[in-house]
């Protein structure tokens, strides 16, 4: 007899979210989430999310990206300009890529 694991859906609670500016063009997006992220799960959002950042807004000025974990919390270090920067943090439009790739890693990693 085979025990199968189910792992749990992952849930971004973006409500939650916080930002720190950790120097000139460079911040810390800190994003709670539930459930289960493995690492290829992780290595799907991080691709996705920087396929997103590139086609926003000011999305040339994308100089790097890393996604890490900390216990329950997405960190999300983008590079970019500063102006970029408070332009994707502004409008929401980082969050909202990273909600995008999550539900793009979500659906990929099945």
């Amino acid at each position: 007899m085979y025990a199968s694991a189910t792992l749990a859906p992952l849930a971004l609670r973006t409500s939650a979210a916080t930002v720190d500016v950790t120097a000139p063009g460079r911040c810390a997006l800190r994003v709670p989430f539930t459930g289960t992220l493995t690492s290829q799960t992780q290595t799907a959002m991080t691709s996705s999310l920087r396929k997103l950042l590139v086609e926003l807004r000011y999305g040339t000025r994308l100089r790097g990206l890393s996604v890490s974990l900390d216990d329950d919390t997405i960190v999300i270090e983008p590079v970019a300009t500063t102006f970029a920067l408070r332009q994707w943090l502004d409008s929401g439009e980082l969050i909202g890529a990273v909600e995008a790739a999550a539900r793009h890693a979500r659906a990929t990693s099945r």
